[in-house]
C-alpha cells in the first residue's frame, strides 16, 4: 500500500537553522552513508529483504513507497538521465536526487524514513512497472545537484540557506 495520508510539514525553525548549519556537511554525509551500506556480495536480496523487513516490523509500521525511475535513454541539458533497475543493483546504495515535484519533494522531506521500503517503478519505457524492491536508508538531505548549473536538475532560484529540494539514500534489495 502507498501511503500517501497526512502530509506534515515536521521543520520548525530550530530544525531549520540545523538543517542551514550543516548544509556543508551534506556531501559528507551521503558519502558516508553510501560507503556503508554498500551490499555485502555474500548476502542473497532475499536475505536482505527479510531482514529489513524484520527490522522494519519490530520497531514500527513498514511504509511501502513507490519511486520511479526513467530505464530508457533521455538526453536533458547533454546528460543522459536514463537510470533503471540494473544501474540501481550494480550501484547497490544510491541517491535518489532530482525529484522536482513538490507534492513528491514533501513526501520525501516529511514522510519518509530510514527503513521505508521502496517500490522501484520503471516508467517512460515499453514495459512500465515495479522492477525492485529498495530500502530508505537515510533521513532527509539537502539535494545538492539544484545548485549544479552543469547538472540537469539545477535549480537557479533554489537557495542553500533556505533549501528548495531535498533528497534521500536508498539501499537495493532485490529484482
Amino acid at each position: 500500500m502507498i501511503n500517501l495520508s497526512k502530509f506534515k510539514r515536521k521543520s520548525t525553525i530550530d530544525e531549520e537553522t540545523e538543517t542551514h548549519a550543516n548544509v556543508t556537511d551534506t556531501l559528507s554525509e551521503e558519502t558516508n552513508i553510501i560507503k556503508k551500506l554498500k551490499p555485502d556480495s555474500s548476502d542473497s536480496a532475499s536475505e536482505a529483504i527479510s531482514a529489513a523487513i524484520s527490522s522494519a516490523q519490530n520497531s514500527k509500521p513498514v511504509k511501502y513507497w513507490l519511486v520511479k525511475s526513467e530505464p530508457e535513454p533521455r538526453i536533458e541539458n547533454g546528460h543522459d538521465m536514463k537510470f533503471g533497475v540494473d544501474e540501481f543493483e550494480k550501484e547497490g546504495v544510491t541517491k535518489w536526487e532530482g525529484v522536482r515535484n513538490y507534492s513528491a519533494r514533501n513526501i520525501l522531506r516529511d514522510e519518509m524514513s530510514i527503513g521505508d521500503l521502496t517500490l522501484f517503478y520503471h516508467s517512460n519505457c515499453k514495459n512500465p512497472g515495479v522492477t525492485a524492491i529498495g530500502e530508505i536508508v537515510s533521513d532527509s538531505l539537502l539535494d545538492q545537484s539544484a545548485f549544479d548549473p552543469k547538472n540537469p536538475y539545477f535549480d537557479p532560484k533554489s537557495d542553500r540557506v533556505k533549501p528548495r529540494w531535498f533528497m534521500r539514500v536508498r539501499q537495493f534489495f532485490g529484482k
